[in-house]
Parts: structure tokens; sequence; C-alpha cells
């Protein structure tokens, strides 16, 4: 899971850049598997990201799933969720029941957008000039 320290983060918002041209080929942040939101001027930074519903016990989003487009896969010793496009019948059941908002629809692409880790080597977590994103339990975790 993708970790964020709020308080190194200059509102740059290349993560949600990379992310976007990584899921949609193009500088779509509104697609973007993460997104920063910074409530006021002088209030601090928050990321939405999957973070697999840490402390719940279930990730809702897989649970909710009607087609099993949605399942948790293993990537070193972590695990995300894994996107089956084929599978899905796009009623938005994932988009509604996620408690952090990380789940995004790219209505042009028609495609559901969820952190899959980039397959081991994250972007936003690449890309951060300021490093204040990382995998949880590898680097700063």
């Amino acid at each position: 899971m993708i970790a964020f320290d709020s308080d190194g983060c200059i509102n740059c918002r290349l993560c949600e850049d990379v992310c976007s041209y990584h899921f949609a080929g193009s500088f779509k942040p509104a697609v973007a598997a993460i997104r920063l939101e910074r409530p006021g001027k002088f209030l601090k930074i928050s990321a939405q990201v999957c973070n697999l519903c840490e402390g719940l016990g279930e990730q809702m989003c897989v649970s909710v799933c009607p087609t099993e487009a949605l399942l948790l896969a293993v990537l070193g010793s972590g695990q995300f969720v894994k996107f089956e496009q084929e599978l899905c019948i796009t009623c938005m059941a994932c988009v509604e029941a996620c408690p952090e908002e990380a789940v995004a629809y790219d209505e042009e692409a028609g495609s559901f957008n969820i952190c899959d880790l980039c397959g081991g080597d994250p972007l936003c977590v690449k890309w951060c000039p300021e490093k204040v994103l990382w995998v949880e339990g590898v680097v700063g975790g």
C-alpha cells in the first residue's frame, strides 16, 4: 500500500500526473488512482489512494463487486486490488463502497483505475520530488 507524509508535500501534484498517464495514457489527474486534496489554503494536504481498507478487516470494493472483477493480488510481501476489466459490468458499486474515494472511473475510456502499484514500481513514489510517498513496509514505512 502507498503511504503519504502530508507534512513534506508541496502539492506539486506530479503523483497525479504520472498515475493518470499510467492508466489513461495522458495527463488527466481526475482519473488518477491517487488524488491530493487540500481543503483550505493553510490546511494539510491529504492523499486518497487505495489503502486496502486498513483496519476494516476487508476490502470494501472487492467484497461488493458482483462479478469478481476486483480481487486481491499479492506483490512481494504486500497485497493490492487487481482489476479485471473484461469482468466489469460498470455497476459502480466499488466507487460507492470505497471509504477512501480511491476508485477513479474514467468515463471516456470506460474503465476503473485502482492502484495496482504499477506492477511493483509505483510511478507516484518514483517521481515524487519530495519523497513523501512510499510503499508501506518497504521504504520510509
